[in-house]
């Protein structure tokens, strides 16, 4: 490699590369947000019509600037779910829905454009272009681990369905090897529509939300509105598949 930072174990492996030769980016904390949810409007769906079907329930949206933002989600009083991204330029924005009113922070990780100037210690490394593409003075995100799973189907079920029965609203909950604290990241969550008596105000939507504790995480099926009819399922057995990456956040 022309430029960047290599670190071997005594056997000569590899163990450590900054700014490898693929081009992949080297995330580092850019921004932490505490934000207190409270009841109100969430965005479920639009018909041909145009009519907006809305729920209601805990919310927040968070704004940030980024140039390539990871996010990490941490809300050990509820659980909760990114429902909805906007990004214009390097301004981006995530609403944040939970079961309960109580403050959810984010962490901003982003590929690092800091000012050279910016730090006066520790270590900084360049690229063949002399960009810098890390920098010790800015904590890294450090992935630990995964977990997926589907409330009605094996994971990884495809295909279109129409059936009854009940699911689970604890999906279930998995430890990492953290020395504090663990974040959720990289959210893929489950989807479904509820009952429509609640009509354009309450409209009935589950989403699988996530509560971090330490060093676990739990996912939940959590209702929002009219769900009186959530378990006589008809769509795609995919959009019930939930994933998501967790990252260690110990002493951020």
């Amino acid at each position: 490699m022309p430029a960047g930072f290599q670190s071997f174990a005594a056997d000569g492996t590899n163990t450590i590369q900054i700014d490898s030769d693929s081009g992949l980016p080297n995330f580092q904390l850019r921004q932490k947000i505490t934000q207190t949810m409270a009841v109100g409007a969430i965005p479920v769906y639009t018909v041909a019509s145009g009519q907006r079907y809305l729920s209601s329930g805990p919310v927040t949206t968070f704004s940030f600037y980024a140039v390539s933002p990871l996010v990490v989600f941490e809300c050990s009083g509820a659980h909760v779910c990114p429902h909805a991204w906007t990004q214009s330029g390097s301004n981006f924005s995530v609403t944040v829905v939970g079961d309960a009113s109580v403050p959810v922070t984010i962490y901003v990780f982003d590929k690092n454009d800091f000012s050279v100037t910016a730090n006066r210690f520790g270590l900084q490394v360049f690229n063949a272009a002399g960009v810098l593409v890390a920098d010790a003075a800015a904590s890294f995100a450090k992935p630990v681990g995964f977990a997926q799973g589907n409330p009605k189907y094996a994971y990884g079920s495809t295909g279109y369905t129409t059936d009854s029965g009940t699911w689970a609203t604890d999906q279930g909950t998995n430890a990492f090897s953290v020395v504090e604290r663990v974040g959720v990241a990289c959210i893929q969550p489950a989807w479904a529509i509820g009952g429509g008596s609640g009509g354009a105000t309450n409209a009935g939507i589950y989403l699988s939300t996530f509560r971090t504790s330490g060093n676990s995480i739990n996912a939940n099926m959590t209702g929002f509105g009219d769900n009186r009819n959530v378990n006589n399922y008809t769509g795609f057995r995919e959009a019930l598949s939930w994933s998501y990456m967790a990252v260690d956040i110990s002493y951020l």
